[in-house]
């Protein structure tokens, strides 16, 4: 059954919504991972398919605290293509009208907040097709007077660029990862902006106080950039490539970032409460494992329930620093009304523990309660989902290899009967070459034998000028020797 919101979640409003807008195999789970990063315990976390024409009801829209819009692969330009990118920047545009829900855009997510919002996007406005690098982001004087920024450097200094000191807040700049073909080119009416860099003019932007959106990528790290992203990327040439992977490696500010990002969601004049250096720090630990191709859930029964720790923070650690994540559950349809939960759909709240990995009272106090009772039961039967899928991973990765290495093959034999007809073809111009040539040729030869017989005519009469030549040589000294005898 759908996962209805409770009333003490109207009340609190501790609803949230991945909105998933990438469909591609390899990054299933990352709606999961995004709920460990920015979730917290006791919220609920639901996530919707908008690929699939999944979307929240509109006319529960204010029962939800926060939205986060994913990254894709997709362009915001596809909407032809793509009916459902046009639904969600309509769906967009509604939802900032009714306002009090906060709403994050991440990449794909940023630009299509900017399109549905008025502004524009485009083909990366720098000289390079495709963005896959560290990067740095300078902030904007209006970033700086951000309540929930302001707080962030405070308590998570950033340190990957090396020049700020932790009551320093003058000319920061922050190092994310990037992996981008498109970026905003312009933002929308009234937007603020919060950041640039040399790749994205609008890397960071604000509208009023419910829409935040980021063009790099803080819910990434190295691994998951180089592993997922590189290898699939065809615009990188050869240098390109050898560079993202020496940039990737360099250290990040993505911590302060999903500080920043959690205390925006919960509508904070700073950190989210409870929110610490640690307690991010492992809320984005998680989030990498989830993503990492080695995570694997862990499961636990506890008495008469069964109760699923985090597969990627200890749970007496996160229990003592007030972190966890909440269940990701149900998802709507195309009229806006719950269907049942896919596969997909996966519940990741956390189990307080002692520090010795037991149970407290408080914890079987807790279960008493049918609403926990029930989101535990959610919590084990797709955990165990996860586990199956895991173990049926290293097959899928298999076969995919082998689909990879025969269209690879069948890539390279066309290329080289594409480079054998442009041989033949040039073989065809160079003879047709010749045979013009030696049309022009031919005439020139006739001339030749003309010009051979003028030249035996010449050598012929050449010859009876050298004879006639002696004669007279001959005759002139008879005529001197005449003349000096005559003088005797």
């Amino acid at each position: 059954m759908p996962q209805q919101p409770t009333p003490d979640d109207e009340k609190n409003k501790m609803r949230f919504a991945v909105l998933d807008c990438e469909d591609s195999v390899k990054w299933d789970g990352h709606a999961i991972a995004l709920s460990r990063l920015l979730g917290a315990h006791g919220e609920t976390w639901e996530h919707h398919r908008c690929w699939s024409g999944e979307l929240p009801d509109l006319r529960e829209i204010e029962s939800y605290q926060g939205l986060v819009i994913t990254g894709s692969h997709y362009s915001t330009r596809d909407e032809q293509t793509l009916p459902w990118i046009g639904n969600l920047k309509r769906w967009i545009a509604k939802v900032v009208v009714v306002g009090d829900v906060k709403i994050y855009g991440v990449c794909f997510g940023a630009q299509i907040l900017a399109e549905a919002l008025g502004g524009q996007v485009g083909k990366n406005v720098c000289a390079i097709p495709f963005v896959l690098q560290r990067e740095i982001v300078t902030v904007t004087e209006a970033m700086k007077r951000r309540p929930d920024y302001v707080a962030a450097v405070r308590l998570i200094p950033p340190n990957a660029c090396g020049q700020l000191s932790k009551n320093k807040a003058s000319e920061q700049k922050l190092a994310m990862i990037q992996s981008h073909g498109d970026c905003v080119t312009q933002l929308p009416s009234s937007a603020t902006l919060l950041g640039t860099s040399p790749t994205a003019p609008h890397e960071i932007w604000a509208l009023g106080e419910d829409v935040l959106a980021l063009q790099g990528h803080p819910e990434l790290d190295r691994d998951s950039a180089l592993t997922k992203i590189l290898p699939h990327v065809r615009a990188l040439t050869e240098d390109a490539a050898a560079f993202a992977k020496s940039s990737l490696r360099l250290e990040v500010d993505h911590v302060t970032l999903i500080g920043m990002v959690r205390g925006f969601l919960r509508g904070c004049d700073g950190l989210m409460v409870g929110d610490t250096a640690e307690v991010v720090a492992r809320h984005v630990e998680a989030c990498r494992l989830v993503l990492s191709d080695t995570a694997a859930p862990r499961v636990h029964a506890a008495s008469q329930n069964v109760s699923v720790a985090s597969s990627t923070l200890d749970s007496g650690a996160a229990a003592a620093a007030g972190a966890g994540a909440a269940s990701v559950g149900s998802v709507c349809g195309t009229n806006g009304t719950a269907t049942s939960p896919k596969s997909q759909n996966n519940n990741v709240s956390r189990l307080a523990k002692s520090s010795t990995g037991e149970e407290t009272e408080t914890d079987r106090e807790k279960y008493q309660d049918p609403r926990e009772t029930n989101r535990a039961l959610r919590v084990a039967a797709e955990e165990a989902f996860l586990a199956a899928a895991h173990a049926a991973k290293a097959d899928i990765a298999v076969v995919s290899h082998e689909f990879s290495t025969l269209a690879r093959l069948n890539e390279l034999a066309s290329e080289k009967y594409e480079e054998l007809g442009e041989t033949v073809a040039g073989l065809g111009v160079f003879a047709d070459s010749l045979r013009r040539k030696d049309e022009n040729v031919s005439p020139l030869f006739d001339d030749l034998d003309a010009v051979e017989l003028n030249l035996t005519v010449l050598e012929g009469t050449a010859d009876t000028l050298e004879q006639e030549a002696d004669r007279l040589e001959l005759r002139a000294k008879e005529v001197r020797a005449l003349i000096a005898a005559k003088k005797k």
